[in-house]
């Protein structure tokens, strides 16, 4: 699981966690953005990575930010809607210029939580995104 995140597998990843979610008992699952932001926030935590969750800018608030040592990733939650309005609502709230400066590479990922499956139902990743 760590492996393909640091690789970029995106993909793979995605399908680990949602393994993960499949194991939790359907009588404890809160159906709120909260409660999977948070798993996602424990899983990302757990395999060692640098998670900043509920970021300030001078206008808005984004969901997550993931650093590694070559990457960014801006990461913005919906529950029961889709990844594109996800990703649309990072590039419209201009997210990434926050990170404008920073020469590591910036991706978006938009991740969408279904609560009828319980787990990451829809998912896109833009990778390489300047902000400007």
């Amino acid at each position: 699981m760590k492996k393909s995140f640091i690789e970029n597998e995106i993909e793979e990843f995605i399908e680990y966690v949602n393994i993960l979610f499949e194991n939790i008992p359907y009588l404890i699952v809160h159906k709120t953005e909260k409660y999977f932001h948070s798993l996602f926030y424990l899983v990302i935590k757990m395999l060692g990575f640098k998670i900043d969750a509920e970021i300030l800018t001078i206008k808005n608030r984004i969901d997550a930010i993931v650093k590694t040592e070559e990457n960014i990733y801006i990461i913005e939650f919906k529950i029961n809607q889709s990844a594109k309005v996800a990703i649309q609502q990072i590039k419209n709230k201009k997210y990434a210029l926050k990170y404008a400066d920073d020469k590591r590479q910036i991706h978006l990922l938009g991740i969408n939580f279904d609560t009828n499956k319980k787990t990451i139902d829809d998912w896109i990743l833009e990778t390489g995104f300047r902000p400007i």
